[in-house]
C-alpha cells in the first residue's frame, strides 16, 4: 500500500488445541517502516501456515481411514534463509527488551549524572538500532542493541564503584567545608542506593558543614587569644550542628583541658605568690584549690607540705613574740599560755618549755605578793607574816626584776614593816563593865582606856553582873590609829 494506507501482518499462532493466523494492521506511519519487509513477510506467514498449520489442521479432521495403499505425501522443509531470518527477528527483539529493561534500571539509578560518554554511546546505539529495526534491518538492530546491552551492563556492573566513589568524594568534600560539591557528591550517591545511610548521613552533613567550618575558625581565634571559654562555647555548638565533626568534639574537650589547666596553674601561682609574702593560710588554700583540680599533683601536695609547714612556724613565732612580750610586761599567766600554745603546736620547743616553767613560777610569785598586798591585815597572824617575809625574799632574789616586780617587793617590805609597829588604839567604857582583849589580856574598868597595838584583828570583850556580855571586834591596820572602841554592857538581864 501507500502511505495513506494501514498495511497487514500477517503472523501464525499456534497453541494446544487451536491455531490461527493472526493479522495485525500497521498504522501509516509504520507502513512506511515496514514497507520493505511486507511483502516478505506474507510470504514467511504462508510458508509457517503450510509448514505448521497444516499438518495440524490435517491431524484434526475426521477423515476416513486413508486406504493403506495410498501413496503419503512427504514433509516439505521450511527455507532456512526465512528460518533464519525469524531467528535474527526474535534474538534482536530479545535483545531489545534487555536494553530497556537494562535502561529502566539505570535511569532510577540517575545514570545520566554519572554514566558518561558510556551511557551517551549506549543510547546512541539504541536509537540507531530502532532505527534499524524501523527498517527491517534486523541484524544491525541486533548487533546496535547488544553493543548498547554490554555497555549498559559495564554501567551496572560499575555502580557499586560509582556510588563508592561519590561517597569518597563527598565526605573529602566535608572534610574541606564545601558543602555544595558535599552535597552534589552525597546526592548521587543517594540516587545510586536510596538506603546507604553513609548517603543520608553525608546529605544532613553537607547541610552545614560550611557553618560548622566557620565556627571552627571562630572558635581558633578565641583559643588563640586566649580567651578559652569562648573558644569552647563555639567548639560547642560546632558539636552540636555536627557531632561527626569530630574536631570539634575534640576542640571542646581540649577548651576542658585547658580550662582546668589554666585554673591549676593560676591556683599554683597564687599559692607560692602566698608563701613569698608568708600568708601562709592563703597558700595553703590555694594549692588545696589546685590539687581538687589535679588530685596526682605532687606539686600541690609539697605545697600544701611547705604552707602548713610555714602555718606552723609562723604559729609559734606568734606564740613566741606574744610570750616574751608578757613576760617583758610582767603578764605571767599570758605569757604561760603563749608558751603552753606554742608546746601545743609542737611540744618539743625547748624555748617553749624553758619559758612555760619560769612564767609559771613568776606568775605564782605575782599572785602570792598580790594576795599580800590587798589583804595586809592577815600579816598580824604569824605564819602569814613569816610566808610573807619568805615570798618578798624570794622576790629580792630575782635577778633584773621588772618595774612591777621590784614595785611589789616594796609594797610587801612596808606592809611588813608595818605590820610589825603597834598604832595607838583607844577604848571606852563605863567604869561598871569588866574588859578583856583577846591577846592581850584584862584591861579592867574603865572610861577611857589607850594603849598600843600591831595591826591586826581584835576581840574585846565587856562583863557586868546583871547584865548580858558584850563582844567588840575591830581590826587595826598598818600605821593607822584605831578608835575609840567603846565596849558597855547595857542590856540588863
Amino acid at each position: 500500500g501507500d502511505g495513506d494506507h494501514a498495511s497487514a501482518t500477517i503472523t501464525p499462532v499456534r497453541r494446544r488445541g487451536e491455531d490461527r493466523v493472526e493479522v495485525t494492521v500497521a498504522e501509516p506511519g509504520r507502513q512506511r517502516a515496514v514497507a520493505a519487509w511486507g511483502a516478505f513477510g506474507v510470504l514467511v506467514a504462508a510458508l509457517v501456515a503450510v509448514v505448521f498449520l497444516l499438518p495440524s489442521w490435517v491431524d484434526n479432521r475426521e477423515e476416513p481411514v486413508a486406504d493403506a495403499a495410498a501413496p503419503v505425501a512427504p514433509v516439505q522443509e521450511a527455507d532456512p534463509a526465512v528460518q533464519a531470518l525469524a531467528e535474527l527477528r526474535a534474538e534482536a527483539e530479545e535483545l531489545q527488551a534487555e536494553v530497556s529493561a537494562a535502561t529502566e534500571t539505570l535511569t532510577g539509578q540517575a545514570v545520566e549524572k554519572w554514566g558518561g560518554a558510556t551511557y551517551q554511546a549506549a543510547r546512541d546505539e539504541t536509537v540507531a538500532a530502532s532505527a534499524a529495526w524501523e527498517a527491517a534491518e534486523f541484524q544491525a538492530a541486533r548487533d546496535g542493541w547488544r553493543s548498547a546491552l554490554d555497555r549498559l551492563e559495564d554501567l551496572l556492573a560499575d555502580r557499586e564503584r560509582v556510588e563508592q566513589e561519590a561517597l569518597d568524594a563527598g565526605e573529602l568534600a566535608l572534610s574541606r567545608g564545601d558543602g555544595a560539591a558535599a552535597l552534589t557528591s552525597f546526592q548521587l550517591a543517594f540516587d545510586l542506593n536510596e538506603v546507604s545511610e553513609q548517603a543520608k548521613l553525608g546529605l544532613q552533613r553537607a547541610a552545614t558543614i560550611e557553618q560548622v567550618f566557620a565556627l571552627m575558625a571562630e572558635g581558633r581565634v578565641a583559643e588563640l587569644a586566649g580567651d578559652l571559654q569562648a573558644a569552647r562555647g563555639f567548639y560547642e555548638e560546632a558539636a552540636k550542628l555536627d557531632s561527626h565533626f569530630e574536631a570539634a568534639p575534640e576542640g571542646v574537650a581540649r577548651m576542658d583541658a585547658a580550662i582546668v589547666e589554666r585554673g591549676y596553674t593560676e591556683r599554683m601561682s597564687r599559692g607560692f605568690a602566698a608563701l613569698g609574702d608568708g600568708r601562709y593560710e592563703a597558700a595553703r588554700k590555694a594549692f588545696m584549690s589546685a590539687r581538687r583540680i589535679r588530685p596526682d599533683s605532687r606539686e600541690a601536695l609539697d605545697g600544701i607540705s611547705r604552707a602548713e609547714t610555714g602555718m606552723r612556724l609562723a604559729a609559734i613565732e606568734g606564740h613566741r613574740k606574744a610570750a616574751e612580750k608578757a613576760a617583758r610586761e610582767e603578764r605571767w599567766s599570758d605569757a604561760g599560755a603563749s608558751y603552753r600554745a606554742a608546746l601545743g603546736v609542737d611540744s618539743t620547743l625547748a624555748f617553749a618549755q624553758a619559758g612555760l616553767a619560769e612564767a609559771d613560777r613568776r606568775a605564782d610569785l605575782d599572785g602570792r605578793l598580790v594576795a599580800i598586798i590587798r589583804r595586809p591585815d592577815r600579816l598580824s597572824a604569824p605564819p602569814i607574816f613569816r610566808e610573807a617575809k619568805l615570798t618578798v625574799a624570794e622576790a629580792r632574789g630575782i635577778p633584773s626584776p621588772g618595774p612591777r616586780l621590784a614595785d611589789q617587793a616594796r609594797q610587801v617590805d612596808r606592809l611588813l614593816v608595818l605590820a610589825d609597829t603597834p598604832v595607838p588604839v583607844v577604848l571606852q567604857s563605863d567604869n561598871l563593865t569588866e574588859v578583856m582583849l583577846h591577846r592581850v589580856g584584862k584591861l579592867g574598868t574603865f572610861d577611857r582606856h589607850q594603849l598600843e597595838l600591831k595591826p591586826g584583828t581584835y576581840v574585846a570583850v565587856g562583863i557586868r553582873d546583871g547584865f548580858r556580855d558584850v563582844r567588840q571586834q575591830f581590826i587595826v591596820r598598818p600605821g593607822e590609829g584605831a578608835g575609840p572602841v567603846v565596849v558597855r554592857c547595857e542590856e540588863p538581864i
